[in-house]
């Protein structure tokens, strides 16, 4: 009894201190691993120990009466003692590894909550992305010889170019925190987490590169269709004013030479 009294002093779980909240997922999985490895030492101990007690409790049942009575009740205490040190170690040992265990699922709701909150980010992105690609695709049909709506649509496209330019700034800083994310906890996403989000900014990313490829393209062809349709209508101008003039001159010539058939019958 004595010896085991005394192994079990010398047994304690590792952790002396709860686990406390902010302890990352690598280091309560470490914790884990240490109290794991405690209690596979300490089965085959609590298997003899366990068996030890049983013989022991048997043995007090049917304590000798020839025997003193001060050895019965050193039996009792020493049995009690050992009793409550062996509840005591393994109390403590199965309480730290509950503890430990809600400190992980606590941690792996919050990566849960991360990966959703990317998801929810990357999808909004998207969304974003498909709503200005149809706004393109309907610019797209404009009558290029209405001056004025292409004009419009010019308008309209350089400031959505403008909400690309601040909206891509948005879009790099969050793939960098996908990045990083997938990085610090690789061994804790499962494989389909780290692919679904990767997928998903992989596809957003292409989508917003070629939008922001069409609406520039775009942009350029209806400018270059402004700068023909304002030509056109300049040389239409210049080409009326010509007609005018060549009608005054073709008049004053008539006017002209009126006069000079007047002066020559005067004559």
């Amino acid at each position: 009894m004595y010896e085991y009294l005394a192994l079990l002093r010398d047994m304690k779980p590792p952790l002396d201190s709860h686990p406390s909240e902010d302890n990352s997922l690598e280091a309560l999985k470490n914790q884990l691993k240490q109290l794991e490895t405690f209690e596979l030492g300490f089965a085959p101990v609590a298997m003899f120990l366990r068996k030890d007690l049983k013989l022991a409790e048997e043995f007090l049942k049917s304590f000798p009466s020839d025997l003193p009575t001060r050895h019965r009740e050193e039996l009792s205490k020493s049995h009690e003692g050992l009793q409550n040190a062996f509840s005591s170690l393994s109390n403590v040992s199965s309480e730290r590894k509950k503890l430990i265990m809600l400190a992980i699922d606590s941690e792996m709701s919050k990566l849960e909550v991360c990966h959703e909150d990317f998801l929810h980010k990357l999808t909004s992105y998207s969304d974003w992305v498909s709503e200005k690609n149809k706004s393109v695709k309907d610019i797209q049909t404009v009558n290029v010889q209405d001056t004025e709506l292409v004009k419009e649509s010019v308008k309209f496209l350089k400031d959505v170019l403008r909400d690309f330019t601040h909206t891509k700034v948005q879009l790099e800083t969050t793939a960098f925190d996908i990045q990083s994310f997938i990085s610090d906890h690789a061994q804790d996403l499962s494989p389909n987490q780290s692919r679904q989000l990767l997928r998903l900014l992989n596809t957003t990313q292409k989508g917003f590169l070629d939008v922001q490829e069409l609406i520039t393209t775009e942009a350029s062809r209806l400018e270059t269709c402004l700068h023909r349709e304002q030509e056109l209508g300049h040389q239409k101008v210049c080409l009326s004013c010509g007609v005018v003039l060549t009608v005054r001159l073709v008049q004053c010539e008539t006017r002209n030479n009126g006069l000079l058939g007047r002066c020559s019958a005067q004559a």
